[in-house]
């Protein structure tokens, strides 16, 4: 069980609307409503504030599956927006996702510098505890041309009530390359990502896609990056997105990981109740310039727009 609980820091109204999965999902019914309400944002703010208390313990479960020498966390909480298309979705396709049964409301991603490592964590993770199913879209991609593999954890929290409930976490594992991918598509908004996009960006991103995979699995114990090697502890920063303004960079001291989902909480209590920021362990030196170079290549959407590239090869970055 989380240590760190907020339930003193939820509005008392909170407690209904929190007080069983039921009751959850009845949020994400308001929220498909057609007209807004403010009971509505109120209450999917206290879900997702629920939510991020046991980060923690998911940021923790994950470590201790060693990452790679090679290789960067990055955790967020879905922004309201994207929780609000991932059940449209739902509904238009199967109606069957409620709002406690979305997986990746709290997301964890690993980005590795080599195939075989990406590969190899993600057998460690199958080992770790209450890990539940695994979705391999590297052997399998989706239409869209998008591979990673993802795993589904189980994580137990207390209801504001006392009741215990069960809920999910994601922690998807990809390449340097598959990442790149990843942000290429991105780029093109909610769109791509959902297969909407033009004919001729659908037809570009699938076949770098083919590009990327076919290379890998000819090259898997080549580095494709410049991730720096992890010492013994990462560094932890926090990267915030601020609409109009420029990217807000936060450090924190190697291994305080704690500290820094501490501060986290702490954006998504007092801000807009919606905040669009990263939970980022890297390498290498502890000087934030250097810190924000890696991170505008691990995480360029945030710094700037990605384009398509012409023609795609395995370069370092």
């Amino acid at each position: 069980m989380s240590s760190y609980q907020i339930h003193g820091d939820l509005q008392p109204e909170c407690e209904q609307a929190l007080a069983s999965k039921s009751q959850i999902d009845r949020i994400g019914k308001r929220l498909l409503a057609i007209e807004k309400s403010s009971e509505t944002e109120r209450d999917i703010a206290c879900y997702r504030k629920f939510r991020l208390s046991s980060f923690a313990d998911c940021i923790s479960r994950v470590m201790t599956a060693e990452l790679p020498n090679h290789s960067y966390l990055s955790a967020r909480l879905k922004r309201l927006v994207s929780i609000k298309r991932k059940l449209i979705r739902s509904k238009l396709s199967s109606g069957s996702m409620q709002l406690s049964q979305v997986d990746d409301i709290l997301g964890i991603r690993i980005v590795c510098d080599v195939f075989s490592q990406a590969q190899d964590f993600s057998e460690r993770l199958k080992k770790a505890s209450n890990h539940w199913k695994i979705k391999n879209y590297v052997e399998k991609p989706q239409t869209t041309g998008y591979r990673a593999i993802h795993h589904i954890f189980k994580v137990d929290q207390q209801l504001p009530n006392g009741n215990n409930a069960t809920f999910t976490f994601e922690v998807q594992v990809r390449t340097v390359y598959q990442n790149d991918w990843g942000n290429w598509s991105e780029s093109y908004g909610e769109q791509a990502k959902e297969g909407n996009a033009s004919k001729e960006i659908k037809s570009k991103l699938l076949q770098l896609s083919r590009e990327v995979y076919s290379w890998e699995t000819q090259h898997e114990r080549e580095r494709q990056g410049n991730i720096p090697e992890a010492s013994k502890e990462h560094n932890f920063v926090i990267v915030r997105r601020i609409k109009g303004q420029s990217t807000a960079i936060y450090p924190f001291l190697p291994g305080d990981w704690k500290v820094a989902i501490d501060y986290l909480l702490k954006l998504e209590r007092y801000r807009s109740g919606n905040v669009d920021a990263l939970l980022c362990a890297v390498g290498g030196e502890y000087k934030v310039d250097e810190m924000k170079k890696r991170l505008e290549l691990t995480h360029p959407t945030f710094f700037r727009k990605v384009y398509l590239p012409e023609k795609w090869q395995p370069t370092t970055h």
